[in-house]
């Protein structure tokens, strides 16, 4: 364990923080090795500020390296859920802050479809009033291969069919 320098907690179709136990792991991993970096990408909508400001300190006030990577895709909770099935964005934001103010490191991710690739600029004006020192870009690859290379199909939460369409590439 003193030997590895970066633990990512980076889940396909899932979320770490869904777990009771990601606390108490990273608590772990600090314990015998506070000079590793410690990094978690999450949609930021599960638990609550009161959680989120308590697993920021386990940072000790910076002396570890503790970085969640938020994502966030919107600056409307309609534009954000459009691919954050189920998330509330106000919350996502809340939660964000609160972690950020322990001084642990908050960046954001966001997916670039269609339907938000024009509002990047203002996406990153919202996060960093709410704490992240970074934001970065990601173009979505869940496309329908051999359908339609442009567009995402799914059915969403309510079970109405949505598409997502594959944004401009700078």
């Amino acid at each position: 364990l003193k030997l590895i320098v970066d633990f990512s907690f980076c889940l396909t179709w899932g979320d770490a923080m869904m777990s009771n136990h990601t606390k108490g792991m990273i608590e772990y991993i600090f314990e015998h090795n506070p000079s590793c970096k410690v990094s978690i990408d999450t949609n930021g909508s599960i638990r609550d500020e009161n959680w989120w400001w308590e697993f920021g300190l386990i940072s000790k006030g910076g002396k570890y390296n503790l970085l969640v990577n938020f994502d966030i895709d919107g600056t409307t909770q309609e534009m954000h859920e459009k691919y954050r099935q189920g998330t509330d964005l106000q919350k996502v934001l809340n939660n964000m802050r609160a972690f950020a103010e322990t001084k642990s490191k908050a960046y954001v991710q966001t997916i670039v479809f269609k339907h938000n690739q024009l509002y990047l600029n203002d996406i990153e004006k919202l996060i960093k009033e709410y704490g992240a020192i970074q934001h970065i870009h990601v173009y979505s690859d869940r496309f329908d291969p051999g359908v339609n290379d442009n567009t995402f199909h799914f059915i969403d939460a309510h079970g109405n069919a949505q598409i997502l369409e594959k944004a401009d590439r700078p």
